[in-house]
């Protein structure tokens, strides 16, 4: 359910995509120095120490291992921007506040 309306014209803004009017991801990522590259190079940086330190052990469940590590901290991180409103929380999160609750239960934060 999305309750966007359409904004006046904005002239020649790269921040601002033409459907809606609403900052793109990349281009909010570029104008906040937030760079996706950087969360990419620490979550690369990390695979390759645990890699390096299971040595010849074998690795299994890498994939929740990861989501579960990055989705807690972000969903910290939402609900504290958004002062635990989580109606804003999931309009931030482009998820539905059912989905959000879910995960705030599943990572202990409800």
């Amino acid at each position: 359910m999305n309750h966007l309306t359409p904004l006046p014209q904005v002239d020649d803004d790269p921040i601002v995509n033409d459907q809606y009017k609403q900052p793109s991801q990349v281009a909010l990522i570029e104008k906040y120095s937030m760079s996706k590259d950087s969360i990419q190079e620490a979550v690369h940086k990390n695979l390759e120490k645990y890699f390096r330190d299971l040595g010849e052990q074998p690795a299994s469940n890498i994939y929740d291992m990861v989501v579960l590590a990055v989705e807690k901290p972000m969903l910290e991180m939402v609900m504290t921007r958004t002062d635990s409103n989580q109606s804003q929380a999931a309009e931030l999160l482009g998820i539905n506040r059912n989905t959000l609750r879910k995960k705030l239960q599943q990572h202990g934060l409800l």
